[in-house]
């Protein structure tokens, strides 16, 4: 069956074609939202699916957020409960679960990528990307890479929390290559959205798979090397409100799944440079949506970059 955005919404449709590109390395199946419990589970043991398989079952509407997901070992009863259960007005979905390992943020225009890397599944269950990623630049002379120098607390796909030493050099640049080496499929999304902004989970650097898209606007994927000295920095909603403009705002407030954001939006200075820890993260967009301007800026002493020439 043939799907469109529309009937899907953005993040089942990116990885509907992900299957279809070889960009996602799963068993998937999307249900009508009218199966029945039987139905479901008829079209579960056609996929191959098992009793106590390890799944992620998910669902998607079109432009709505933290729709609930399940991750682990279900029997294929349990499924369909879950799913019947929890539909509402969503379109569900079940693809066989990505151990996560790393997890990235990728936008891509067509001449170049920028790419932002954490460690686990980056948005813990509490906090949605709360910390610091890595930074890929690719464009058609040379990869640059920016490592973040410090430990980040991070959640994987079991549950379980750590806290996790920086990445090296030698494995962002493999994240990079790999991602240079699948640009002809990449290109192929791009006739359909354009620019892209999608997310990826991974095992390894052999098994990236991009597991959802994200609508997103053109953006300036340049990043600023300062002093934090140079910026008023806040943390939370009353930081926020006490600040006054003397100097460049950096907004670094961990945020729940459920926040309400027009808390921050009716805070924010009209027509102000906001800077953040990632220029792809959900508050990003929606800042530009709102006609802020986003940049990204290194502190020194947080991040160590390398330039590679891409070897034609």
């Amino acid at each position: 069956m043939n799907y469109t955005p529309e009937q899907l919404g953005w993040k089942l449709y990116g990885l509907y074609l992900a299957s279809d590109l070889d960009l996602f390395h799963r068993p998937l199946v999307i249900f009508a939202n009218t199966d029945t419990k039987e139905e479901i589970i008829k079209k579960l043991t056609g996929a191959n699916f098992k009793d106590n398989d390890e799944v992620a079952i998910r669902f998607s509407k079109d432009n709505v957020l933290n729709l609930p997901f399940f991750l682990g070992s279900y029997s294929l009863v349990n499924i369909a409960q879950i799913i019947i259960d929890n539909k509402v007005d969503s379109i569900p979905f079940v693809h066989g679960l990505v151990k996560t390992k790393f997890c990235a943020v990728l936008y891509y225009d067509g001449n170049s990528f920028f790419i932002e890397v954490y460690p686990g599944m980056g948005a813990r269950r509490k906090k949605v990307f709360a910390e610091y990623p890595d930074i890929i630049k690719i464009d058609k002379k040379m990869i640059i890479v920016s490592r973040y120098l410090k430990n980040r607390l991070v959640e994987y796909s079991d549950g379980s929390e750590i806290e996790a030493p920086p990445f090296d050099f030698a494995f962002l640049k493999s994240v990079a290559d790999k991602i240079l080496a699948q640009k002809s499929q990449y290109n192929k999304i791009l006739e359909i959205i354009n620019p892209l902004q999608c997310e990826l989970n991974a095992e390894s650097v052999d098994d990236i798979n991009l597991v959802g898209i994200e609508k997103t606007v053109i953006m300036n994927t340049n990043t600023t090397t300062n002093s934090n000295d140079d910026y008023y920095i806040a943390k939370s909603l009353e930081d926020l409100k006490n600040y006054n403009s003397n100097k460049k705002l950096f907004l670094d407030i961990p945020l729940t799944r459920d926040f309400d954001t027009n808390e921050i939006l009716k805070l924010l200075p009209k027509n102000s440079t906001i800077y953040l820890k990632s220029l792809t993260m959900h508050l990003a967009i929606l800042f530009r949506e709102h006609g802020f301007k986003v940049d990204k800026v290194i502190f020194k002493g947080d991040y160590e970059t390398k330039t590679y020439p891409i070897q034609n």
